[in-house]
């Protein structure tokens, strides 16, 4: 979940949204959100006096070729990017292409050759600006998406550095882009990207500064009854409506769109705003201070501009196909503190076209509930697939007990994403920890006490169906498709009051929707306690033909030791689950250094390892055995990783 904000909480209805007609048309809606948005700190929404200032915070890789500096051929057979969708890359930590990997080292791209491995090293590297946090490949170019924070403005931003990888062992910076504004994530079908950004307008110093230096007519304010704070409101409102317009006006449009900054070494910057007005879309309500847009940058392409399409709002779980992208937020409740409102959760998603030359708004829609992430939606047969907990579990409020839902939605060409299916009540008073949509099929975890496994039968999207259901001790957290109608899930072991111990693998028997089967099991760790980075980021999970890799940290209470590593497992629904080797990175740092294995890539019979401090390359038949080691030692921005 993003940075928690109550600027953000207010989003769209179901109802279509509209692009705004004029410039002026969506300066009036910003300066009303900011008007509106100061009267509430003024009438105790914030639980603050007005000398309070609140802050607005916000698949597989291809196998390499030959290159064109001569070089051999890559491996056959090479793992990227778990993605969630064929043809739609999701941002990384890492990426290769077979010869080479290209990985965050603090603040640096490093690239290393992989292959072959008798020639594995450290060949080239690039700084990079801001925080470096993922990146993109595609041919030779590389997108490294770094977090920037400008100190005058309070405002964070983002960077997109591109690169040209053509020589591995120069690489070249020739293109970045600065954004005002923090992306949440960002997808790459066929050399575009596009990134989901959320921005805030800020608030003039000067309408901040005629409340302290206390400039307006203010009234009274009676708190003994909501109904005389709302009237002290409307007419503090009133006073200061015009001047928040007259102070924004004088800001720059595209401080109050979505600035960019475009450098190329060897040109002048080019600067403008990546929106237009008639690009923001709104429903006509209150909004808060928030604008959430999704960007188009070209990897290949440095001439053309960025371009995005947006929504006044905001939004952070997002799915893509390679035709659509869906952002969603949660409203955590219908009013504001301190004016009677309810904890009820509902989501509003936000369908956007990706086939055209800019992204484009297409379709609006709301279902109760909230999204555990980017898995609770798929789109299949033209419908969008959602699963959603009605019940309000995050702020410890108790749950209603209407459990979760699955809800199909379909745009219906004017601009509604419209619930045209659903099967809901599904194990009141527990939460999804575990989601996965496959074909025709959707499978669920939920957890409370017990892990029940609820297979959702999809082929009628008018009318989908439970059909069958499994309980057993602890949850799984991420759930992965295999051959011949399996699950591979990663989750936490426990008993049936619901203690959690360790770390957990599981193979599901789902060919018979009516009965599913938990057929093979193992649980890492013994007197102690496990985890993975898996369990919450499907990016640390290798698979392929039966063989598992996954990051794991043990610690053993009887004799106070820790120890991570890369877990390499055979796990094949008939044969079951055994471990097949660990690979430790400790060799690579002094005594007391910290060393985190976090990825893992396939090549061919090759087991690589990704940690903050270096690379390794082991037998895939026999992970102890190490063929090759770089150490590249932890860099500055290790928090990062």
């Amino acid at each position: 979940m993003p940075p928690f904000s109550l600027l953000s909480l207010a989003t769209a209805s179901s109802t279509s949204l509209e692009p705004f007609d004029s410039c002026r048309g969506y300066d009036d809606a910003l300066a009303e959100a900011v008007t509106e948005h100061m009267s509430y700190a003024y009438g105790g929404y914030w639980g603050y006096g007005l000398g309070t200032r609140q802050s607005s915070v916000a698949e597989a890789a291809p196998a390499a070729g030959a290159t064109a500096d001569g070089a051999s051929a890559g491996p056959s057979s090479v793992t990227g990017t778990n993605n969630q969708e064929v043809g739609v890359d999701e941002q990384d930590i890492v990426k290769t292409d077979g010869r080479f990997l290209y990985m965050l080292n603090g603040t640096e791209l490093a690239i290393v050759q992989s292959w072959p491995v008798q020639d594995a090293e450290k060949v080239g590297s690039v700084e990079i600006d801001g925080q470096a946090s993922s990146l993109f490949l595609d041919g030779d170019r590389v997108m490294v998406l770094s977090r920037t924070y400008d100190a005058v403005t309070y405002q964070p931003g983002t960077k997109a550095t591109v690169i040209d990888v053509t020589d591995r062992r120069a690489p070249q910076i020739v293109r970045t882009v600065d954004l005002r504004g923090q992306f949440s994530q960002a997808r790459l079908i066929d050399g575009q990207a596009f990134l989901v950004m959320n921005s805030w307008s800020q608030i003039p110093q000067e309408v901040w500064s005629l409340v302290y230096d206390g400039k307006l007519d203010m009234p009274d304010i009676d708190y003994s009854t909501p109904e005389s704070q709302e009237k002290s409101r409307e007419v503090w409102q009133s006073a200061l409506r015009s001047q928040v317009a007259e102070a924004l006006a004088t800001r720059p449009r595209e401080e109050r769109l979505l600035a960019y900054v475009d450098q190329q070494p060897g040109r002048f910057p080019r600067a403008g705003s990546a929106l237009e007005c008639d690009d923001v879309h709104t429903d006509g309500n209150g909004h808060g201070l928030g604008l959430m847009s999704v960007v188009n940058l070209d990897l290949h392409d440095d001439t053309a501009a960025p371009d995005a399409s947006a929504i006044m709002g905001g939004g952070w779980t997002i799915y893509a196909s390679t035709e659509s992208m869906y952002v969603a937020e949660t409203a955590w409740f219908s009013g504001w503190w301190g004016w009677g409102g309810t904890w009820d959760p509902s989501t509003n998603i936000h369908k956007f076209s990706l086939t055209g030359d800019k992204p484009e708004y297409r379709a609006s829609g709301e279902i109760d509930g909230w999204l555990l992430n980017q898995f609770a939606m798929s789109e299949h047969d033209g419908n969008l697939r959602v699963a959603a907990t009605e019940d309000d579990m995050w702020w410890g409020m108790g749950g209603t007990g209407q459990g979760s839902a699955v809800s199909v939605l379909r745009d219906n060409g004017d601009g509604e994403l419209v619930v045209t299916g659903r099967v809901d009540g599904i194990a009141p008073g527990e939460q999804i920890y575990g989601v996965r949509f496959d074909g025709d099929r959707g499978y669920l975890v939920t957890f409370r006490q017990v892990d029940p496994l609820h297979v959702i039968d999809l082929s009628d999207a008018s009318e989908p169906v439970v059909r069958g259901e499994l309980q057993i001790p602890g949850y799984s957290s991420y759930l992965h498709p295999i051959e011949g109608g399996y699950l591979l899930a990663v989750g936490m072991d426990g008993d049936m009051q619901g203690r959690l111990s360790g770390l957990k693998i599981s193979i599901f028997d789902v060919r018979d929707m009516d009965r599913p089967r938990e057929i093979q099991k193992h649980v890492v760790g013994g007197d102690g306690w496990s985890w993975s980075e898996a369990l919450y980021d499907h990016h640390a999970f290798t698979y392929r033909d039966g063989v598992l890799a996954i990051p794991a940290y043990t610690y053993d209470q009887s004799d106070w030791t820790y120890d991570s590593g890369l877990l390499v497992l055979d796990a094949d629904p008939k044969r079951g689950i055994r471990e097949r080797g660990r690979v430790s990175h400790s060799d690579l740092v002094g005594t007391g250094a910290w060393v985190n294995v976090r990825r893992s890539i396939f090549l061919d019979d090759v087991l690589v390892s990704i940690s903050n401090q270096g690379v390794k390359l082991n037998d895939l038949e026999r992970p102890k055995r190490e063929l090759a080691s770089i150490a590249l030692g932890e860099g500055a921005n290790h928090y990062y990783w």
